[in-house]
């Protein structure tokens, strides 16, 4: 009977991941991540504009550290990881090499 409940809560898991597009986290130790900040008004930027560290990585909880010193623990949801911009920069300036030349 547990073989059967462990079998059954396996394919619902299986399930409501593929539902709902759930896929690993790729954050690592001395990664940079932007950190989701309060929205002060309509202007305000949804994530604070200076990078921050990854230092450790334990399940859904990961610590990050600032150039100041200041380490703060968030979930992976509250993260941004800065590597895809850092591709559409590279994309742009090459755009603009080929526009230039």
């Amino acid at each position: 009977m547990r073989d059967r409940d462990c079998e059954m809560k396996g394919k619902g898991k299986w399930y409501a991941d593929k539902k709902r597009n759930a896929q690993e986290s790729n954050l690592a130790p001395g990664d940079q991540v932007l950190v989701n900040q309060k929205r002060k008004n309509k202007l305000s930027t949804p994530f604070a504009p200076e990078p921050y560290d990854v230092v450790t990585k334990t399940g859904n909880s990961i610590v990050v550290e600032s150039t100041d010193g200041v380490q703060l623990m968030r979930t992976q949801p509250m993260l941004k990881s800065t590597k895809r911009h850092h591709r559409i920069q590279r994309k742009q300036l090459h755009c603009l090499m080929l526009l230039i030349s």
